[in-house]
């Protein structure tokens, strides 16, 4: 991938689900709410210097490991039905599939939005600021005395002072509250647009490790990996690579603190490393397809164009969301910025 165009759906992927025609690798993309797509995988799934320029850090960091990997996808894809496969080289290829997709820069970059719009719209409300002033002043008792230790104040004055300053606090929060508003609406305003870059950066430093090394590769070693074969119907590779499913549902990427009951790793239409906890997990092929398509954060490809997947493409993004909306409400509530 190494070079200005950086593919963030890894193009060795893509040609599993792909038909090679006049030199090229041609895919049927699948979007929700509009017709398939007919492209070819250089094009697709990829962005101008997405990991950095040229030679960054992450991108020889990418580009080095899909070098080392890509002889054992291609050995995988020639596996019979159920042969067990390395859980080791496993591990770090499921890391690094959800490690470096769009979907979760967006994630990244949408919850920061959130949490920037949020703060912004308390400090600019001048109720809510005086509210969140005021709380903070209380839950922070240790200013006022470091103030007071600089000025040199006797400790038999203190908790005078102490009344004194608290009973003054309100009138003069309140009063600044125009003043802290206008600062606060251009302050946060400049942050919500450079949390694109934030997040960018983030997601940088992220891929910067050694993809078998990584905390979420260690937690992928507990599952027992093999050859998955369909005689009878196609896989989809979702945009995001993968499905994870857990007691509850399906997302395109783990988390600590939901245990991972089994992983489906499309290789080509007819190939996938399934992993699985227990060796009675089951899930039918209509399942699987399901679970790939919601799985998929904007679309999903195919090597065909088949109404059959045209109804599936409704599906996408259904489970691609680190945190839906009430997630979001529930972790940013107002009380918590009481409590700072």
């Amino acid at each position: 991938m190494a070079g200005k165009n950086q593919h963030h759906i890894w193009q060795m992927l893509q040609r599993g689900f792909s038909l090679k025609e006049h030199n090229d690798n041609h895919i049927w993309v699948y979007r929700n709410g509009v017709a398939p797509e007919r492209t070819v995988t250089r094009l697709f799934g990829q962005q101008s210097s997405f990991y950095g320029p040229r030679g960054s850090e992450a991108d020889e960091n990418i580009t080095n490991f899909e070098n080392a990997t890509q002889s054992f996808i291609q050995d995988a894809r020639k596996m019979e039905n159920g042969q067990s496969i390395d859980g080791d080289v496993v591990a770090g290829l499921v890391a690094h599939l959800e490690m470096r997709s769009l979907f979760l820069r967006d994630e990244i970059s949408r919850l920061g939005e959130r949490i920037t719009r949020f703060v912004r719209d308390s400090m600019t409300d001048p109720r809510k600021y005086q509210e969140i002033m005021s709380a903070y002043i209380k839950n922070h008792p240790e200013l006022l005395d470091a103030e007071m230790d600089n000025a040199s104040i006797d400790g038999s004055m203190r908790p005078l002072i102490r009344e004194l300053i608290m009973q003054a606090a309100p009138k003069l929060i309140r009063d600044s509250a125009p003043e802290m508003a206008m600062f606060a609406r251009i302050f946060y305003d400049k942050m919500a647009a450079a949390m694109t870059e934030t997040a960018k950066s983030a997601h940088n430093k992220s891929l910067l490790a050694d993809f078998s090394e990584v905390k979420r590769a260690d937690s992928h070693r507990s599952l027992k990996f093999s050859i998955l074969r369909s005689s009878h119907a196609d896989f989809i590779l979702p945009d995001t690579s993968l499905a994870f499913f857990t007691r509850t549902r399906c997302t395109p990427i783990s988390d600590e603190d939901e245990k991972v009951e089994a992983v489906i790793v499309p290789l080509s239409t007819d190939v996938a490393i399934f992993g699985k906890r227990n060796s009675s997990f089951h899930r039918d092929m209509q399942t699987i397809q399901r679970a790939l398509a919601g799985c998929a954060y904007e679309a999903f490809l195919s090597p065909r164009r088949r109404n059959d997947l045209i109804k599936l493409s409704r599906r996408i993004s259904r489970n691609a969301r680190l945190l839906t909306e009430a997630d979001i409400r529930s972790v940013v509530r107002f009380d918590s910025l009481l409590k700072f």
